[in-house]
């Protein structure tokens, strides 16, 4: 149902789709495959880029779509990403630090949880040892790639 291939020129345009009141859009290859729910947290923060829609569902009513549809893949733009934990079955994220999220923004949620693919977006990023370091200028998202076999 979520793997569908879009083929409207209009939906590759704005990058994101509507389904059953929640925003879907790529995080993977391939990019016109919107098998990846967007959080917001709070549902009104924004984000400079990606500009997507933006659902009427609460934050706890996304994390019970994403486990009775057995969601794999998350785009998460939020202020913090304490709530992550509840999304166990994700296995794919990109995070977004919203506007107003502080900085640095802590990514340490992120640690437990069992993922093979990992996008975050914007620096400083704080580390699991509180060591701090800057992205790098030149390249917007630091891409973790962890496969489970290999």
């Amino acid at each position: 149902m979520f793997d569908d291939v879009i083929t409207s020129p209009l939906a590759l345009q704005m990058h994101y789709i509507v389904r059953e009141g929640y925003i879907f859009t790529s995080i993977t290859e391939p990019a016109n495959v919107f098998d990846a729910i967007v959080i917001r947290n709070p549902s009104n923060c924004d984000c400079w880029t990606p500009k997507l829609g933006r659902s009427t569902r609460t934050l706890d009513e996304h994390i019970r779509f994403i486990h009775d549809h057995y969601i794999r893949k998350a785009l998460i733009i939020a202020e913090n990403i304490e709530f992550i934990s509840q999304c166990s079955g994700v296995q794919a994220f990109m995070i977004i630090p919203a506007d107003s999220a502080p900085v640095p923004f802590d990514y340490q949620p992120l640690y437990q949880l069992q993922c093979t693919y990992l996008d975050r977006r914007w620096g400083p990023v704080a580390l699991q040892n509180d060591q701090k370091r800057e992205m790098p200028a030149a390249k917007e998202a630091l891409f973790i790639r962890k496969m489970k076999n290999g």
